[in-house]
């Protein structure tokens, strides 16, 4: 067969990614033992032996196939909500050895990832997938999708530190209850950067207490239980989020 030819490097077209990459996106192995099957031959890109481990490729879109890997091991994408507790860590592997919310999805077959992340202290509503475009899709900034959090602070939360949130870039700021020695507030977010809820309560003088997601655009932790999960089908996730337009693996 007719090998592809060697690719000039620049900055990668939409929606694509390097071979290596995307063998290790699918879930099939790391990017290290893509590049040793891909030296060997045994890998192809539409129906072409490729030799090229920076060759550019869609993982959404293009055939792949590595040789002794059946097509159909190709994990077909979902996602679950998750409702994380306090102490599980968002990374894959930990240096302290702390619990991982990918290990509570141990028993699924795929390459298992969190859309954004939560702090070791943070609970609520998380995204854990094996689909790439849907999570860029969500973390997007220029998407806009909406991360809303009930907030428990230290003292008494007003309209000033409403107004100090707003001009941190808080979208939303509701008082639901306010006392001398802590309050609870909704806050809606649509950038998720490291700490940012904390660091804004901090800055508004209400250092956090208790923080908790409850709410990632158009799905809601509603009555699922601490440390449960449940799968959303991707015709849901089609029809909740109708500005995306990924095309699904269902095989």
């Amino acid at each position: 067969m007719k090998r592809p030819s060697r690719q000039t490097r620049s900055a990668p077209p939409p929606g694509m990614v390097s071979l290596d990459r995307a063998i290790s996106k699918l879930g099939w192995g790391s990017r290290g033992q893509a590049r040793e099957w891909i030296a060997t031959g045994k890998v192809s890109v539409r129906g072409r032996v490729a030799d090229n481990p920076k060759l550019w490729v869609n993982p959404e879109r293009d055939q792949i196939h590595v040789e002794g890997l059946a097509s159909a091991n190709r994990a077909r994408h979902r996602v679950f909500l998750y409702h994380k507790p306090k102490g599980e860590i968002c990374t894959r592997q930990d240096e302290q050895d702390r619990p991982t919310v990918v290990e509570r999805f141990a028993d699924q077959v795929g390459n298992w990832f969190t859309v954004g992340r939560l702090d070791l202290h943070t609970t609520g509503l998380l995204l854990v997938t094996n689909w790439n475009a849907f999570s860029e899709y969500l973390t997007n900034p220029k998407n806009e999708i909406a991360r809303i959090y009930i907030v428990s602070c230290e003292g008494e939360f007003n309209l000033v530190g409403a107004e100090n949130l707003r001009k941190l870039g808080f979208q939303e700021v509701v008082i639901l209850k306010a006392s001398g020695k802590e309050s609870t507030v909704r806050v809606t977010l649509t950038e998720g950067k490291n700490r940012e809820v904390r660091r804004g309560f901090a800055e508004s003088g209400h250092a956090v207490r208790k923080l908790k997601r409850i709410q990632f655009g158009a799905l809601h932790l509603g009555d699922l239980a601490l440390g449960e999960r449940k799968e959303i089908s991707l015709e849901e996730i089609h029809a909740l989020f109708p500005g995306f337009s990924g095309s699904p693996s269902l095989t």
